[in-house]
């Protein structure tokens, strides 16, 4: 008979094993509470990173978590996905961007800007560097406002899907290059 104590998970909840964290977490389901339903042992999700610290296990409400596609890596999710969220509060939901707009971003956050300026590219527009030429105005305040939208409890999950979409075409992948160059110089 073993001694070791076992953890329980609390019901509505899951316990979860961190794979990566970078403005989301990427996390594996290591157990699921009672009347936590949508996942299972095993499969891959994204959170929200917190403004506190938490353990390496951390038991979180199973509402809060975002499925993750097999064919979308841990750093992907890390990297890209809240970006992606936000750019795609701004691009999908406020001022719909669309093939001819032209379009200047002065966000200060350059992954995000970097993102919105992808995204919009693959949308068709064109991306200016003098706000009197654009035809849209991307700036902090509207990344405000997009980021309040974007983490609107059941909208993380729906956003998630075309973020998911547009990583698997590759809008992303200049991004994903410049800031991996970027945090290895540092």
């Amino acid at each position: 008979m073993s001694t070791t104590a076992t953890r329980t998970t609390p019901d509505g909840k899951v316990r979860l094993r961190i794979n990566a964290v970078g403005s989301m977490i990427a996390a594996t389901v290591d157990a699921v509470g009672a009347e936590a339903s949508g996942f299972e042992r095993g499969d891959r999700v994204a959170l929200p990173t917190p403004k506190r610290q938490f353990s390496d296990s951390p038991i979180v409400s199973a509402e809060n978590l975002i499925g993750v596609p097999k064919d979308v890596t841990d750093a992907q999710v890390a990297e890209i996905l809240a970006p992606g969220l936000v750019a795609h509060a701004l691009l999908l939901r406020g001022r719909v961007i669309s093939a001819g707009d032209r379009v200047h971003v002065t966000v200060a956050h350059s992954v995000l800007r970097d993102v919105i300026e992808a995204w919009s590219r693959a949308l068709g527009a064109r991306i200016v560097a003098d706000p009197a030429d654009a035809s849209v105005v991307i700036d902090d305040a509207a990344r405000r406002a997009a980021t309040e939208a974007a983490y609107r409890k059941g909208r993380l999950q729906l956003a998630a899907i075309d973020v998911f979409h547009a990583i698997r075409a590759g809008v992303f992948d200049r991004v994903q290059r410049a800031a991996r160059t970027h945090s290895t110089a540092a």
